[in-house]
């Protein structure tokens, strides 16, 4: 498969930022990078959505807005209506597959 660098804050093994625009081939999908390449070559999962970094923060505010008590799921993830209700006017409908991407991001982030 082969990526293209769409965002800062990527390093290689010695540390060096790896620039924006650069392109690698990659075994598999860099799971830990989500948001900040895109599968320009091969490989790309028929279930994988790729969310562009400016979507990602758009959809990140809209969660970042959702009530704990009633806005998520069961399942602890934020409610699908829910966060496009709280989408700007005219925005694309947030797919599941987004949502979970931006979820998985901002639940790994509280991890660190």
């Amino acid at each position: 498969m082969k990526i293209k660098i769409t965002a800062g804050g990527i390093f290689d093994g010695n540390g060096k930022e790896i620039p924006i625009g650069h392109q690698l081939t990659v075994k598999e999908e860099p799971k830990a990078w989500r948001g900040r390449y895109e599968v320009i070559e091969g490989g790309a999962s028929d279930e994988a959505e790729f969310v562009t970094n400016e979507r990602a923060s758009i959809i990140r505010e809209a969660i970042n807005g959702l009530k704990a008590e009633t806005d998520f799921t069961k399942q602890g993830k934020p409610d699908l209506e829910a966060v496009n209700t709280l989408m700007p006017q005219g925005a694309e409908k947030v797919s599941g597959a987004e949502r979970d991407a931006v979820w998985q991001a901002m639940e790994a982030e509280k991890a660190a």
